[in-house]
């Protein structure tokens, strides 16, 4: 997928991340949820690209020096574009695990070190964490989307995808029209998102009108 669907994506995610975790009992921020939300969807949209810094570095947008000391590593250890360190399930998984544990990692931390640091402050780092981490995995998934796939394990080569690489003449690849459907199907959903997450009680009036008719 390119960029723009990538970040698409990406947003979307993070509006239903940011919700999920502000409603649950093991998440903790004193920030907002109308605030944090613009927090994690920015994240989110750097998180969606991330990824594909496993490109030659001339077709790396935006260029600055931390995306090429991450580029040059990820040539290293990796194969190319879709590498297997940036583009495998398992590795997505352990990365969302590390989030889940985030917090005690940064108590351990906290308690070898002399650095001071505010709730405030780490309200913060957890909210980009989180949108990041939610812009990685809509990457992977949109990924799964295509007819390249991903690795399912990093050190194996079998791919996983949800649809074939093609049906007739109707190719699932990136830059076909099926990224363009892709992408304009996402968009609209965002905005139904974006709507839901601001004003709750108007798609609980929506379901409960759909429901009547049903």
């Amino acid at each position: 997928m390119l960029k723009r669907t990538h970040q698409t994506a990406a947003v979307g995610l993070a509006v239903i991340t940011t919700y999920a975790a502000y409603h649950s009992n093991s998440f903790h921020c004193g920030i907002h949820p109308y605030l944090s939300v613009f927090i994690t969807t920015n994240a989110a949209m750097l998180g969606g690209v991330a990824p594909d810094l496993d490109v030659p570095w001339e077709n790396v947008p935006e260029k600055n020096p931390i995306k090429f000391v991450l580029n040059k590593l990820i040539y290293l250890a990796g194969d190319g574009h879709r590498s297997r360190l940036t583009h495998s399930i398992d590795l997505t998984i352990l990365m969302c695990a590390a989030f889940v544990f985030s917090e005690r990692i940064l108590d351990v931390i906290k308690g070898y070190t002399d650095v001071a640091l505010t709730q405030s402050t780490l309200d913060i780092a957890a909210l980009i964490l989180l949108g990041f981490i939610s812009g990685w995995v809509s990457h992977i998934l949109t990924d799964m989307a295509t007819s390249a796939g991903v690795r399912l394990v990093f050190w194996g080569n079998t791919k996983v995808r949800f649809f074939p690489k093609k049906i007739g003449k109707f190719k699932f690849s990136t830059g076909e029209a099926w990224e363009d459907f892709f992408c304009f199907v996402a968009s609209k959903l965002n905005i139904a998102l974006w709507i839901l997450y601001f004003a709750p009680s108007l798609g609980v009036s929506i379901y409960q009108r759909l429901r009547g008719f049903l």
